[in-house]
């Protein structure tokens, strides 16, 4: 860019014009950003220049999106099969509901309509956006506070991670998947696996119990894991906003997170048993059961289900086993 200016001369009252040349740096509109430009084993983004020398921007944030089925090549040599499910376990992943996004019917028309090539760019976008520290990217339709829940949750969720691989604990080979979910739609979950695309955290039983009893430990139910791993319990637990003092009230304060975990259905009940060796005695019946009357664990629950026993099986009442 050239342009020219008028410069004083103090010796005489005539100016001379001058012609200075400034350069600058052109910056493209738009960065093309594509699965291959993250480091298969940090995950990192690296964005690349046109015409300039190569630069690297990125965050250590090592999440993945919850499309895994989109990854291939290099991208995809650290998936494997968790239970029935696409999975991974060098990375949490994170899923976005429609209530994240500024448009939900654009979001929900993309997944259903869209082919897995506009998909892959969607995708591409949302996670380029969430890691940048630019602040050149611009936002691919995600509601503004989005970014900062995805990084605080994902602090919450590095040390969810840590004390799922610590070998030294004693529930680790019964604990299913741990994850946090945020009450805007914001969804994180190690070990990282594919969910569906209709999924909603807020329609889940464990979130709607756990913001019905704020500052409580809520369990749900047995239930059929569509992951594949049988029958499971959610315990579940609500994450306040942090204050200087670590004081809540739960008459005034609103939950912004619900925190989360599967067990096995049949290790609860060992739990429960192991807990009490009253529970071990001859003739004694042991039994949980949650506010509405829903059995949580019962001796004949860890029977199969057959014509004549355990029909109502995981949903059973007390009604239906005690009266």
């Amino acid at each position: 860019v050239s342009g020219k200016y008028k410069q004083p001369n103090s010796n005489s009252s005539s100016t001379s014009l001058k012609e200075m040349k400034q350069t600058s740096t052109v910056l493209p509109l738009a960065l093309p950003l594509t699965l291959n430009h993250f480091s298969s084993k940090t995950n990192l983004p690296i964005y690349h220049y046109p015409g300039a020398d190569y630069e690297e921007y990125y965050t250590t944030i090592d999440l993945m999106y919850h499309r895994l089925d989109l990854l291939h090549g290099r991208d995809a040599s650290s998936l494997c099969r968790y239970f029935r499910q696409v999975a991974t376990l060098d990375a949490a992943t994170l899923f976005l509901s429609s209530l994240a996004f500024e448009s939900p019917f654009t979001f929900i028309h993309n997944n259903r309509m869209s082919p897995p090539q506009s998909q892959l760019h969607t995708v591409e976008s949302i996670m380029a956006y969430l890691k940048d520290t630019t602040g050149l990217l611009a936002n691919p339709g995600l509601r503004p506070q989005i970014r900062q829940e995805v990084n605080a949750l994902y602090n919450a969720m590095q040390h969810l991670k840590k004390r799922h691989q610590d070998a030294r604990g004693s529930l680790r080979n019964y604990i299913i998947r741990r994850y946090i979910a945020s009450v805007n739609g914001v969804l994180q979950v190690f070990p990282g696996c594919l969910l569906n695309n209709n999924y909603d955290p807020s329609q889940r039983l464990w979130y709607r119990k756990a913001l019905q009893h704020p500052g409580k430990i809520v369990t749900t139910e047995p239930y059929l894991d569509a992951g594949g791993s049988g029958y499971i319990i959610t315990i579940a637990h609500t994450i306040f906003e942090g204050k200087s003092n670590a004081l809540h009230s739960i008459e005034r304060d609103q939950p912004v997170a619900v925190v989360a975990l599967d067990l096995s259905y049949g290790f609860f009940y060992k739990m429960i048993l192991d807990s009490t060796p009253l529970c071990q005695m001859h003739n004694i019946k042991c039994l949980l059961f949650e506010n509405e009357g829903y059995l949580i664990a019962h001796p004949s629950m860890l029977e199969p289900k057959t014509n004549i026993k355990n029909q109502r099986r995981p949903h059973e009442h007390l009604t239906h086993k005690e009266s």
